[in-house]
């Protein structure tokens, strides 16, 4: 009986794929058989860094107290127009700056504001904001001259931006 080399191997390369951190290897295909790969050396295989993360801009109160104390002084004037004043631009016509409007107008109809009294602010991070959640002390006198407290809970919003924080939306409750 003659002497039969067996077939040699046939090699053939990987499809030409792009896919991130995909790792191709040749395969070798002998006739009949199951196929192999060959390993692949680790150091081949691309190692990619994670994104750095951006830190987030923060805000302290500190550095939002005169936003504060601008929308304090309007709110004695009686108007809740005069408070949109010191709302970012593109958030004066939003709902919520009309609700505000709406809920002080209400809160001081047929009276007048004689001064505010104590105010309590607390401030905490949300994200890339800043969420100041108060209590502001409104004294209004009415059309029989007499004067009452009402405490109204307000929460303001801020964003930092290149030019310095600024009030991104004021709600009341």
């Amino acid at each position: 009986m003659p002497v039969v080399d067996p077939p040699a191997p046939v090699v053939l390369a990987a499809p030409a794929v792009s896919a991130p951190l995909a790792v191709l290897a040749q395969q070798t295909v002998v006739p009949d058989q199951a196929v192999v790969p060959e390993p692949v050396p680790v150091s081949n295989v691309p190692v990619v860094a994670p994104p750095t993360p951006v830190p987030l801009p923060t805000l302290a109160m500190d550095q939002v107290q005169p936003i504060l104390t601008r929308v304090l002084q309007s709110l004695q004037s009686g108007q809740g127009e005069k408070v949109l004043q010191w709302l970012e631009p593109a958030s004066r016509q939003s709902p919520s700056a009309s609700n505000f409007v709406v809920a002080y107008q209400q809160k001081v109809a047929g009276s007048r504001i004689t001064g505010l009294g104590p105010v309590r602010f607390t401030s905490r991070q949300s994200g890339d904001q800043l969420v100041v959640d108060g209590i502001v002390q409104l004294w209004l006198q009415d059309s029989t001259q007499q004067t009452t407290r009402h405490d109204w809970r307000l929460r303001a919003t801020f964003l930092a931006r290149e030019s310095g924080p600024v009030l991104a939306r004021l709600e009341v409750d």
